[in-house]
């Protein structure tokens, strides 16, 4: 098969003997021309296909879970929540936790920071600190009170304003024996960092 080249020669020749009103050499030109021109089309075209190619991944999502564990649930199997935090209009955030579900206390750490308590938070241990805890626990911490008959749900209002500098709440939630719905729950106001010894009840 011939190229572009070989048939302009071949065309060249044929009409060696044929007056033309346009030189073959310009003809050459034009037909150089337009195999560029030619060129250019493809390589855009094959550009646009591999854009497409990389696009297509990004439009459409990826429905597999990130390496850091952290993808939505699906929407009808949603987590029981075992917290609550209500910010009320004296200042004071009540905490309403549900023994009878599972908690995450890191979830419950990142809700405390959010509504301005500095906070620790461990599940299945009871922790006490080492040292008395700070006197303005009684300021901070209200009155705990059970929302149900069996105490599986309990009422605790905090009053971050008056937790001192570089104070933090620290929380355990523990069972007191193996049988469901004997949960308690432990609270102090110590300073940050402070050693607290944990051990298992029950």
């Amino acid at each position: 098969m011939m190229d572009d080249d070989e048939v302009l020669a071949v065309v060249k020749r044929a009409l060696s003997d044929v007056r033309m009103d346009r030189p073959v050499e310009a003809i050459e030109r034009r037909g150089r021309a337009r195999r560029r021109n030619r060129a250019m089309v493809a390589g855009g075209a094959l550009a646009a296909v591999g854009a497409l190619a990389l696009a297509a991944p990004m439009a459409f999502g990826d429905s597999a879970p990130g390496p850091s564990g952290t993808a939505t649930q699906a929407a009808g199997n949603p987590e029981p929540v075992a917290f609550k935090l209500v910010n009320q209009t004296d200042g004071s955030v009540k905490l309403t936790l549900d023994y009878r579900k599972l908690l995450n206390p890191a979830a419950l750490e990142k809700a405390l920071d959010g509504a301005g308590i500095a906070a620790v938070v461990k599940d299945g241990v009871y922790c006490s600190p080492r040292k008395e805890q700070l006197p303005e626990a009684k300021q901070v911490f209200g009155t705990e009170r059970a929302v149900t008959k069996d105490g599986s749900q309990i009422d605790l209002v905090i009053r971050p304003a008056k937790m001192p500098a570089g104070s933090v709440a620290y929380f355990s939630v523990f069972p007191t024996d193996k049988g469901e719905g004997n949960t308690k729950f432990a609270k102090f106001l110590v300073p940050k960092g402070a050693a607290m010894d944990c051990r298992t009840i029950g």
